[in-house]
């Protein structure tokens, strides 16, 4: 995830080409450029959560952040985790299949050690193949609905959302508190628009007013 987030730690790229050392937690910094980014309460400054977003950023966009990068439409690593999972499904995720589809989604990262490149002897396949499209699909759109068509609402999507460990006695900071029906909320409610071009369109969904 060093490539998608910013946490307490990491190193960063400036513009200028020179690295640093970034600092979030409270107290962490000694001067006041280390200073600069340490969490000040979710109210305060740009991160609620502890952590900042670094996919997207371009180290070459030196006047007002103007970046170069294309809109992320279709990953070649979306298509390969897409075929990864429906082998999975079909129990058919082998050694032949994990090479070409995560093992070079893992090399592309940058990982070398043969535990993260080789396929697993042990652990849950299924779990293993979701939690990579999260990792390496972060922040791209496509975790809401991953999560809805897995309907996994109720494991992700329900209950107290965390963020870096920096609240009291080490606890990690909390959020709001969130909560999945799993009887409405997998369907939107149609367009009130829509219904009133169409009335065959009700009832609406259920959980939604008509």
């Amino acid at each position: 995830m060093a490539a998608t987030i910013v946490f307490h730690g990491g190193q960063w790229t400036d513009f200028d080409g020179t690295t640093r050392k970034i600092f979030i937690k409270p107290g962490s910094g000694t001067t006041d450029k280390e200073r600069f980014d340490e969490y000040q309460g979710a109210s305060v400054n740009a991160s609620a959560t502890g952590y900042y977003v670094k996919k997207y950023y371009d180290v070459t966009a030196t006047v007002k952040y103007d970046a170069g990068l294309n809109i992320i439409m279709f990953r070649y690593a979306d298509i390969l985790l897409m075929y990864a999972e429906a082998k999975e499904a079909l129990g058919q995720l082998n050694a032949a299949v994990w090479d070409i589809t995560i093992r070079p989604i893992r090399q592309r990262a940058g990982f070398e050690a043969s535990k993260a490149l080789d396929f697993p002897t042990t652990g849950d396949l299924k779990t293993i193949v979701r939690n990579e499209r999260r990792s390496e699909l972060a922040l791209e759109g496509l975790r809401y609905y991953d999560i809805m068509r897995w309907k996994a609402g109720k494991t992700y999507l329900d209950g107290q959302v965390l963020g870096a460990k920096y609240g009291g006695n080490n606890s990690n900071i909390k959020l709001d508190i969130r909560r999945f029906d799993e009887s409405r909320d997998y369907l939107w409610s149609i367009p009130r628009t829509q219904i009133d071009l169409n009335k065959n369109l009700l009832p609406n969904n259920l959980g939604y007013s008509n």
